[in-house]
């Protein structure tokens, strides 16, 4: 059964990046000084090194999570240029961005990571932006993972994942389908959600045989947070735990219990 399949009995995945979002009241460049120049030392023995102030076009894709029912959309390709502190881990594959609005860490990669030493990082810089005045409003708190899954066989969609999350108009058939996106907004354990899910028809150069192939790209991006912040109690560790049963709710028991093996991959569904 799938409720006794854990975090841990999963050896691969398919996971593209997670990040941890803060938002909160606007910081003035002293405040920012004094946050960078608290945490540089937590950091540095954490294996990160600055990279400097940026001045850089922020993509506001992150926004989608900002959508409430008395909001209007977002502009998705919105860009503004800010100046912000970053920090690099030794490893590149974990991002710290803080800004005057928002501090986002950024992990990519392809195994599972240890979550609990992220949180470490993260609650730092939570406590130390709480610390750089009085009365600063801690504003919203999420977390956004994203996998992304490559599909040969569009009509085997749910031989992997459940059909409340990819069913099709039955007029048009499966392999017909060039773009399919769904967005689902909901409460789960008194935190918001944004589940959504989208399909993609695109070519992938077959490196084996030298040809370019038909492929389906699966996206399933989680987004959970919280805007009721009150007294700065924040749990990312269940946060973390609700967004793996949201996930685990939406994929098939047998691929679950293939994802037990380490580097689990076949010719069908497969990452890049």
């Amino acid at each position: 059964m799938k409720d006794n399949i854990k975090r841990e009995d999963l050896k691969s995945n398919f996971l593209k990046n997670t990040v941890i979002r803060l938002d909160y009241d606007y910081l003035f460049e002293e405040d920012i000084e004094l946050v960078v120049k608290n945490l540089n030392p937590f950091l540095i023995k954490k294996d990160y090194k600055m990279n400097s102030k940026t001045l850089n076009e922020i993509q506001i894709g992150f926004q989608m999570n900002k959508l409430d029912s008395n909001e209007n959309p977002v502009d998705f390709n919105r860009k503004v240029k800010e100046e912000f502190s970053s920090y690099i881990h030794k490893d590149r594959n974990i991002v710290i961005d803080i800004t005057r609005n928002y501090a986002t860490m950024t992990v990519k990669y392809k195994e599972n990571k240890n979550f609990e030493e992220i949180i470490d990082v993260f609650e730092e810089i939570k406590n130390q932006i709480s610390q750089s005045r009085e009365g600063i409003g801690l504003n919203r708190i999420g977390i956004r993972k994203t996998n992304i899954y490559f599909l040969k066989n569009i009509n085997n969609i749910n031989k992997y994942f459940e059909e409340k999350l990819f069913s099709f108009n039955s007029l048009i058939p499966n392999e017909n389908v060039i773009i399919k996106q769904q967005l689902e907004r909901f409460k789960y354990d008194n935190y918001n959600v944004n589940q959504n899910s989208e399909i993609q028809l695109g070519e992938y150069n077959n490196e084996e045989n030298d040809n370019e192939e038909n492929v389906y790209r699966i996206i399933f991006d989680i987004d959970i947070y919280d805007k009721t912040i009150q007294n700065n109690k924040i749990d990312l560790g269940r946060m973390n735990d609700d967004i793996f049963k949201i996930y685990k709710s939406n994929l098939k028991e047998k691929f679950l219990n293939n994802l037990k093996e380490k580097n689990y991959e076949n010719e069908e569904l497969f990452k890049l």
